[in-house]
């Protein structure tokens, strides 16, 4: 089994990020090309899904194991984000390691001239054949609603205003291409929307003409730090009362060759 590669900390910091948000372990699913962070609430039941290409995440990568070249590991998400940004260093370099009974991801962040080095090792579990199926990507279904994700800086600009009203935001898109967002407390409601938007993808058929996902907040303004990579477009996808996903397009150095960018927020059933 191994695992070697040069981290993209932009990114990939940003990603762990995300899901540190929500605390507690986190799952990475490394194969040949893509790379999955997952939070999860327990078998099958998937609270937070991140995917991507690993020309994305790293400029230089390197993984084999018995298991079709798959390894699929489980960490503390806090200290793998902490892992990634104690250090400015321009290169982290990470690599799966055995230290005594513990297994391991090393990261090694060197700067430029090699005259500064800083070892950061993150405990892992090694989970089996069996559990990696557990952690790929699922089968979505149809949402309800798709629309082109609108300029992704208005939206951030929306959101870091509103963050002392709640700690949950209203998504909600229509098939005439609006999309909506709304943040409301006991005393006051705050709505904006953006109009004429593209209607993206396979939709439900159903009489359904709009649909919304209720989320949490610092988490969505985590999706939207990601997503506001420069050149990146996007889609929501709001499956009605239950969740949305969104799908990022990330240009690349090579022509014609982008790679996606995939989150999925559960929604909650009732606002904080």
């Amino acid at each position: 089994m191994r695992l070697l590669a040069t981290v993209n900390t932009e990114v990939f910091s940003q990603l762990v990020s995300v899901l540190s948000a929500c605390g507690g372990e986190v799952v990475l699913h490394f194969s040949k090309t893509t790379l999955s962070l997952v939070v999860s609430q327990g078998i099958n039941q998937i609270a937070l899904w991140i995917g991507c290409s690993v020309q994305l995440c790293f400029s230089k990568y390197q993984v084999s194991s018995r298991n079709d070249d798959i390894i699929t590991l489980k960490c503390n998400s806090k200290q793998l984000a902490q892992a990634l940004t104690v250090d400015a260093a321009p290169t982290i370099n990470m690599s799966l390691t055995r230290q005594g009974d513990t297994n391991t991801l090393q990261f090694d962040h060197r700067s430029n001239d090699s005259t500064k080095q800083l070892l950061q090792r993150v405990a892992v579990v090694l989970l089996s054949t069996r559990a990696t199926e557990d952690y790929q990507e699922p089968e979505w279904g149809t949402p309800s609603v798709s629309v082109r994700f609108p300029q992704i800086r208005q939206v951030i600009n929306w959101v870091n205003e509103m963050k002392d009203i709640n700690q949950m935001v209203t998504l909600k898109a229509t098939k005439e291409g609006e999309f909506k967002l709304y943040i409301e407390s006991d005393s006051v409601t705050v709505e904006t929307s953006f109009s004429g938007l593209e209607i993206v993808g396979e939709t439900d058929q159903a009489t359904m003409e709009e649909a919304e996902a209720l989320v949490d907040l610092k988490k969505f303004k985590k999706v939207l730090k990601v997503g506001n990579l420069q050149g990146c477009t996007g889609e929501i996808h709001i499956f009605d009362k239950q969740m949305a996903k969104f799908n990022f397009i990330v240009p690349t150095n090579i022509p014609d060759q982008p790679t996606n960018l995939t989150y999925v927020l559960n929604a909650s059933t009732k606002a904080v």
